[in-house]
């Protein structure tokens, strides 16, 4: 095979395509391009190596490091591209539900692809605000929170959460706010899915089901509990009229 140069400084063989060519002369790099001018000019005493020379046809040009085995980028791109579309085509919705099933394919879709789900944050405070700002565009006025009420909603949407299924709070446990009125209670569900939802896409899909009616009825104070258990959200409310 054809012999590759050697660095005129150093004396190790040079790949061509990196290497540096001054005249005749071959370098490895442009610290040794550097170094044999120092020599050459008197400013430096290291001297370059002496060329070793090989016999002729016997010497081989320096081998290319070997491409690491397995996949190729090119290759793993493609199989991520076709999880992707496949991932797309079985996600499904997350919904808002008041004690119905969800998809059983659809689930198990995901579980098969193990993707993460995604459950967000929203608490108390959050969904009395957005609440209040409904009222306020359907001109009726805010609702104000019950300590006691939000105590019995808090423990309800925690014994929902514990047990993983839609419960209704007993009567004998709402009968001291029907002394001072009227009282209605809602219960919900969020599933989450695998691609994240905002606290407002949660909400507005929860006035989709039917509660819309309650939070803009004739109502003045409110009890809220939320429980966050991924990939569930587990809301309840208790609606007072005092």
């Amino acid at each position: 095979m054809i012999g590759s140069p050697q660095c005129a400084f150093c004396g190790e063989d040079v790949y061509t395509r990196s290497g540096w060519r001054v005249g005749q002369d071959w370098f490895c790099s442009q610290s040794c391009f550097q170094k044999y001018e120092a020599w050459s000019s008197g400013r430096s005493q290291v001297a370059p190596r002496p060329l070793q020379a090989a016999p002729r046809g016997t010497r081989r040009s320096p081998e290319r490091p070997k491409r690491p085995s397995g996949l190729r980028p090119r290759t793993i791109l493609i199989l991520v591209a076709i999880v992707g579309a496949v991932a797309l085509l079985l996600w499904f919705k997350p919904s808002l539900h008041s004690g119905r099933s969800v998809d059983k394919a659809a689930n198990a879709a995901n579980a098969a692809l193990a993707l993460p789900r995604q459950t967000p944050k929203l608490d108390s405070a959050w969904l009395l605000k957005a609440i209040n700002g409904q009222r306020r565009q359907a001109g009726v006025q805010p609702l104000s929170a019950d300590r006691a009420a939000s105590l019995l909603a808090q423990q309800q949407s925690a014994r929902m959460a514990a047990a993983g299924r839609m419960l209704v709070i007993s009567g004998r446990d709402l009968r001291p706010f029907r002394y001072a009125g009227d009282v209605a209670q809602t219960e919900f569900r969020f599933e989450g899915g695998s691609i994240p939802f905002t606290r407002s896409e949660v909400f507005a899909e929860m006035m989709k089901k039917g509660t819309r009616r309650d939070v803009l009825g004739r109502y003045n104070r409110v009890g809220i509990g939320v429980a966050r258990r991924p990939p569930n959200l587990w809301l309840a409310l208790i609606l007072i009229r005092a």
